[in-house]
């Protein structure tokens, strides 16, 4: 017995098992095992002849014993110490046949996972996600899992913003937005402007809502406003990897004039005419 498992996860039993212990001049008298911290130890358990089970074998050198048996004890082990079997048998003539184990440890601890490298993503727009079990030798598992990662390589499409064609210089400008869609991550925020042309915001430079929000309202905006002049609200998605797409309203103007006043007669009497009397 020269070799033996390296690791076991129970704590309060040691099984061995020898063979090939032969005396051929005067034959094997009986076996004693001990177990302890070093070879050839026994300050775990002192050599003994107990429980040493001995496999049949015909033709026994000297009437002896069988040279294989095995045994199995209950011992206090502690975890993560190193033990050795050590197994001898003694000769009709009192010669000593004595071997030790290399070694085995008690495990009770699963192995620690690190996951140190980047994800290696593979799907468009799909939760990337690495599972890791390891086991031991003694069959404690450990799992390990890396976080979410979605690849999204497409900006969000592009919705529809509706604000009023006029506004009165004192009233604020109302615009709502729907259709922005991306299909891969949420939208974020939505980034809001307004200019003379689509994409400037010299009028308005700009505020940020979440990505929940459909309207939004600029105060003030209508005093800055000039008559006849065409103004435009820019509406930027952004999606959670910063890919952005605008969208537009249409021309904005500011009324600051009311309607001029029209004219109304007065008749003195009804007339009624039947157009299909008439010749021409």
């Amino acid at each position: 017995m020269t070799s033996d498992l390296d690791k076991q996860l129970v704590s309060s039993t040691v099984s061995v098992q020898f063979s090939s212990f032969e005396s051929a001049l005067h034959g094997v008298m009986c076996f004693e095992v001990a177990v302890g911290t070093q070879p050839g130890g026994e300050d775990v358990l002192p050599f003994t002849l107990a429980n040493i089970v001995h496999i049949e074998q015909p033709d026994i050198v000297c009437h002896g014993l069988a040279s294989s048996g095995c045994v199995q004890v209950n011992l206090p082990l502690e975890p993560s110490k190193t033990y050795f079997s050590t197994v001898r048998g003694v000769t009709n003539v009192g010669n000593v046949l004595e071997t030790s184990s290399d070694g085995f440890t008690v495990d009770q601890t699963p192995s620690t996972i690190y996951i140190d490298s980047t994800v290696l993503v593979t799907w468009l727009g799909k939760p990337d996600i690495i599972s890791v079990w390891a086991e031991n030798s003694v069959g404690l598992v450990s799992k390990a899992r890396t976080g979410t990662v979605v690849i999204d390589k497409t900006a969000p499409k592009a919705g529809t913003v509706w604000c009023p064609a006029f506004i009165q210089a004192s009233v604020p400008l109302v615009c709502t937005w729907t259709g922005f869609v991306d299909t891969e991550l949420p939208i974020r925020e939505f980034r809001i402007m307004m200019g003379h042309s689509k994409g400037d915001n010299s009028m308005f430079s700009g505020s940020v809502v979440p990505g929940y929000i459909q309207t939004f309202t600029i105060d003030g905006v209508g005093e800055k406003m000039e008559r006849r002049a065409k103004y435009y609200v820019t509406v930027t998605a952004v999606n959670s990897v910063d890919m952005t797409k605008n969208a537009f309203s249409e021309a904005i103007g500011v009324d600051l004039t009311p309607p001029q006043k029209g004219m109304v007669v007065d008749l003195t009497s009804v007339y009624r005419i039947d157009v299909t009397t008439l010749w021409l």
